[in-house]
């Protein structure tokens, strides 16, 4: 594989780093929020994920990986790969459930904790996700 495509497929997860901070941030923050801030994080964070992560994840599957493919005759990894976007996806879900029309009337410590979850979830997935998409693209690259 080129530099050119290692350094491109490096920087879209570069790109991700804010988001997964700012989710880092909503958990945090929905220790002490009040239950209608709490309706505001959560819905938040359902967005963010929808919006960046879950597309993120969505251009891996549909885009790059058939592109890497041509680099990784024996698939090197591709299929668990494949199986960590279902994850995300199977946790995005979740996360829209729990905010989809969610007020500050419906929150209370549990779904505040569970929610909490689900957005660690998420981004310990992630974090982890790139890291290992990172070693697969070195490796595509010839650099492993």
């Amino acid at each position: 594989m080129p530099a050119g495509a290692l350094a491109a497929l490096n920087l879209g997860h570069k790109s991700l780093d804010a988001a997964l901070d700012r989710l880092r941030a909503i958990a945090d923050a929905l220790d002490d929020a009040a239950p209608e801030r709490a309706a505001l994080l959560i819905a938040e964070a359902a967005d963010l994920v929808s919006r960046d992560i879950a597309k993120h994840e969505q251009d891996d599957e549909t885009i790059v990986y058939p592109k890497l493919g041509a680099y990784l005759p024996d698939g090197h990894g591709l299929g668990a790969m494949s199986r960590a976007h279902r994850e995300i996806r199977h946790q995005t879900r979740l996360l829209a459930r729990i905010a989809s029309g969610l007020s500050g009337a419906e929150v209370d410590r549990y779904l505040m904790r569970d929610t909490q979850r689900v957005i660690e979830a998420v981004e310990a997935l992630v974090r982890l996700h790139s890291a290992q998409e990172a070693d697969i693209y070195e490796h595509a690259a010839g650099l492993r």
